[in-house]
């Protein structure tokens, strides 16, 4: 191979002459490995140059054609490669060409292209230019007083940043009202069109309402009395609240006079009162509130963790001698064989877990510790893990260790594994530390993570469910009773018999 005549063709740019030699070069068969490997590096090199040469050749073509005022061509061309790669200054040109031939809501799109790119590349100064060259020529785009709120915060103008961020609130309550309005119209008729006889399923349904406050007077006056039969006393609080509150209704003084008698006669009430007790489901994780059967259970699948079959299997025995004929032995025992998990959080690890199982049978025979060691011992242990050891076992470590009352270690593992790059992991990952946060009494933290995995992870309506009941029983726990009722609502709505959901729903207030 020649390679002075190889670098003076590449040297003159003539970089399909370079590809051609390398391509005939090539198909020599006493090359050797390292002359391949050469061979391969020297065609991405030339194959580089030539995108960039074309880039090149690209961006002095659309400067020329815009010097010479040929939008129309610099237009034409961007529809037949709208698809190519175009840069920062070739989308700006493109974008000024549109709006010349009027072509308004294409160059929107472009001029949001850039804006996207400006923000971050942080060029906040020429992003101030480009919003106000494209302003001046007629063009506007959305969500204007967000974008220079980024501009005054990346330029550190923070006197403009305080009157933008006013705009910006009353832009976003605007469209919030908006969209709220039409949400409400919505539901209110479809739910109630759709009233039932039923008073569990009537009360789920006016829950929905409640999501969304219907501003209908005939309809929340007829939710008031019949809240006001099923003695649902703060249902009836929050919607005489809102029809003598709001002038929009227009009340007549009989109206007037006949909320007020019903506000007066709910304060004889009777106001449930909340259990310390929340429901993580008895598929999940053991608790002392558990009846015999369901805390056997729990213990059983540890216990096939931790590979101790022989306590597994006098755990079944005792079941089958307390209750001979409870259909959970059949169950248990179907488990013992093949050791499968209850759903979501029992299911077992796909990856290798001899280390999970060295840690808790260590565990099991140095037991005789107290409850800060017993953490210590763990903590000491996951501290010393690697990362690939932490990944493969910390489903089934996370579940252990909450059986064992150990929340915050839980809190800790997911910690330190962070976020993956499966969304199916995150999901898993995300309901485990809510969960550890329930379990620890932190419930305004669990409500936050809840609320924003709703909004962020790509939930399946089988996920979301499990989400939505742990938001509800966060609510219940924290005295917010009305919010944790609306959530109930939306689970009852998707399966009626979900875990404890009619028992919360019948609470009566």
């Amino acid at each position: 191979m020649d390679l002075e005549y190889l670098d003076s063709l590449i040297s003159s740019g003539r970089f399909h002459d370079a590809l051609f030699y390398l391509k005939s070069v090539s198909q020599n068969n006493s090359l050797s490995k390292e002359d391949l490997v050469f061979l391969f590096s020297k065609k991405i090199e030339i194959k580089k140059m030539l995108r960039k040469e074309f880039f090149d050749e690209q961006k002095k073509l659309l400067i020329n054609l815009y010097e010479m005022k040929q939008s129309l061509e610099i237009a034409k061309y961007f529809e037949e490669n709208e698809n190519a790669q175009f840069s920062l200054t070739e989308y700006e040109i493109i974008c000024h060409s549109l709006i010349d031939i009027g072509e308004l809501a294409s160059a929107k799109n472009i001029a949001h292209r850039c804006v996207s790119e400006l923000i971050e590349e942080h060029l906040y100064f020429k992003l101030h230019n480009f919003l106000r060259e494209i302003s001046n020529r007629g063009l506007e785009i959305d969500n204007i007083a967000q974008i220079e709120c980024k501009i005054a915060m990346g330029l550190g103008r923070t006197a403009e940043l305080l009157e933008i961020e006013e705009d910006v609130v009353l832009d976003e309550l605007e469209l919030h009202k908006r969209r709220e309005s039409l949400i409400r119209r919505h539901e209110v008729k479809r739910i109630w069109n759709k009233r039932e006889k039923s008073d569990e399923k009537y009360f789920s349904n006016a829950l929905q309402m409640l999501l969304y406050e219907p501003f209908d007077k005939d309809v929340l006056n007829g939710l008031v009395r019949k809240f006001f039969l099923m003695k649902r006393k703060e249902a009836c609080e929050v919607l005489t609240a809102i029809l003598l509150n709001d002038e929009n209704f227009n009340l007549t003084q009989y109206e007037q006079e006949e909320l007020i008698e019903i506000q007066l006669e709910i304060k004889n009430f009777p106001d449930f009162i909340y259990g310390e007790e929340v429901d993580l489901g008895t598929d999940l994780f053991f608790s002392e509130d558990l009846d015999v059967a369901s805390e056997l259970e729990n213990k059983i699948s540890l216990l096939l963790k931790m590979n101790d079959k022989e306590s597994a299997r006098q755990l079944i025995e005792d079941l089958k001698v307390n209750e001979p004929e409870n259909p959970l032995v059949e169950k248990l025992e179907k488990k013992y064989f093949d050791v499968t998990g209850t759903r979501y959080i029992y299911e077992p690890a796909q990856n290798n877990s001899g280390e999970l199982t060295r840690l808790l049978e260590e565990f099991q025979i140095s037991s005789s510790r107290g409850f800060e060691e017993d953490k210590v011992f763990f903590k000491k242990n996951i501290e010393v893990m690697s990362e690939d050891e932490l990944n493969s076992v910390y489903y089934d470590l996370c579940v252990a260790l909450m059986m064992m009352d150990f929340p915050d270690l839980v809190v800790f593992i997911l910690d330190l594994i962070g976020q993956s790059e499966k969304d199916e992991e995150n999901i898993k990952r995300q309901y485990l530390v809510i969960c550890a946060h329930m379990q620890l009494k932190n419930y305004s933290k669990a409500l936050n993570e809840a609320e924003g995995s709703l909004e962020y992870l790509p939930l399946m309506e089988t996920e979301r469910i499990d989400f939505y009941y742990l938001i509800a029983e966060c609510y219940r726990k924290i005295g917010r009773k009305i919010d944790a009722l609306k959530y109930y609502a939306r689970v009852f709505q998707m399966d009626q018999n979900y875990r404890l959901v009619k028992q919360r729903i019948n609470e009566r207030y």
